[in-house]
């Protein structure tokens, strides 16, 4: 009777055991946020708008594809961004992943809101993790922003009216390469592994600049 007693105990033991166990959650963890405000130059549409760039590394111990949505929310505005597996860039930088956007805008293009903005990660059983970024209010009025211009000819890219800058080269909007460029000097075709008059008709060039804490972008430039 003792041994039939303890062999139950052991039997209660175990299956408490495994229903712990399965009930373990791994809610996601922010490891790190990198963002920032960018001011944008449509050349196309003659428009001129902020936009807001965030990436986030996320860890979860059930996997990279445990992620299933991501959202920025502003309680000040009461708007907020999503991005899923649908609409987010991945990106990997010395064997760390990324996701998030290079393209986040306010309807009708209005500037981005200032103060907390709350990042939500949560995950597909459903567990959460939240952190916050505090965007700053702008120095700089609008108005007084300096669009980086590009001048293309002659098989050749040259920045004109700053001293530094990247240059971004998209197929319709699939990134091919990156190049440092400096004023007056030419970018030449050993950046882009081909000669420029060779490129693709679709071919975009975006230049982004940094003024201080500011960071300056306009495109698309086409040859």
């Amino acid at each position: 009777m003792k041994m039939i007693k303890e062999l139950l105990k052991l039997s209660l033991n175990i299956v408490i055991f495994i229903s712990l166990y399965s009930c373990t959650v791994n809610p996601p963890i922010i490891n790190e946020i990198d963002w920032d405000v960018t001011f944008f130059k449509d050349e196309e549409r003659s428009l001129e708008y902020e936009i807001l760039n965030v990436f986030l590394n996320i860890y979860d111990e059930d996997g990279e594809g445990d992620i299933e949505t991501v959202f920025l929310i502003s309680d000040e505005s009461q708007f907020y961004w999503e991005l899923n597996s649908n609409n987010w860039d991945i990106k990997v930088e010395n064997e760390t992943r990324w996701i998030g956007s290079t393209s986040l805008v306010m309807p009708n293009r209005s500037p981005i809101p200032r103060g907390p903005i709350r990042v939500f990660v949560r995950d597909l059983a459903g567990e959460s993790v939240d952190d916050k970024i505090y965007i700053s209010k702008s120095r700089v009025e609008p108005r007084d922003i300096i669009y980086p211009e590009l001048e293309l000819n002659d098989n050749k890219i040259v920045l004109l009216n700053y001293d530094s800058g990247v240059v971004d080269i998209y197929l319709d909007d699939l990134l091919l390469t990156s190049g440092k460029i400096l004023k007056g000097e030419s970018l030449f075709k050993e950046v882009f592994k081909r000669d420029l008059t060779e490129l693709n008709p679709n071919i975009s060039l975006y230049v982004t600049v940094k003024k201080g804490d500011l960071k300056i972008k306009s495109g698309p430039w086409n040859f």
